[in-house]
């Protein structure tokens, strides 16, 4: 675990640790309307699980847990993982959630997707990045494609959502394409 935290926009991004483990993480994974496009949402989770989920990431270094928290009131909005890092391949996953709903609808998304795709590339120096999302999630698709992602495939009716099996569609991005959109979105911050 690094303590490092990382700046972007309005936002610092840090690991999490069992402190983080509070009543108000627990209850964005129990809001259905939070964890609606997500997998977690088939675990039922309460403190003594949760904790053992944050510790997980401790000690494995192919993922990584970072909170999201606002700049302005150091409040936890949210969370981003970084995971099924491959080192022969070079690849990686990444996944994230906005529990807070104040922050819906606005750029904090596209931060969150930045700042993962940087810490892949610039920080764990691997070369490919790879996002599944349910097809019928449409706000998530149109920000990746928003920050320069690409759609590389599909499972057909691979997801489960409203009880109904929907799309996985994929985006990716590799380092020289990473390297352009670092210049289109400012990052020299990085």
């Amino acid at each position: 675990m690094t303590t490092d935290f990382f700046y972007l926009n309005d936002y610092y991004f840090r690991e999490l640790s069992e402190k983080d483990v509070t009543n108000k993480y627990l209850n964005w994974l129990d809001d259905s309307e939070v964890t609606r496009f997500l997998e977690i949402r088939h675990t039922s989770f309460n403190f003594e699980k949760l904790n053992l989920y944050v510790e997980s990431f401790n000690k494995d270094e192919s993922k990584y847990l970072f909170g999201v928290f606002s700049n302005k009131n150091n409040k936890h909005i949210g969370n981003v993982t970084i995971y099924n890092i491959v080192k022969s391949t070079s690849s990686f996953n990444i996944g994230y959630l906005i529990g807070d709903k104040n922050y819906w609808g606005s750029t904090t998304s596209s931060t969150i997707l930045l700042f993962a795709i940087h810490f892949g590339f610039d920080n764990l120096g691997l070369e490919k990045f790879i996002a599944g999302v349910y097809s019928n999630h449409s706000k998530s698709r149109f920000t990746l494609k928003k920050i320069g992602c690409f759609e590389c495939g599909r499972i057909k009716n691979k997801l489960l959502s409203n009880n109904k099996l929907v799309d996985q569609v994929f985006y990716c991005l590799n380092i020289e394409q990473w390297k352009s959109i670092k210049l289109k979105h400012d990052l020299s911050i990085f």
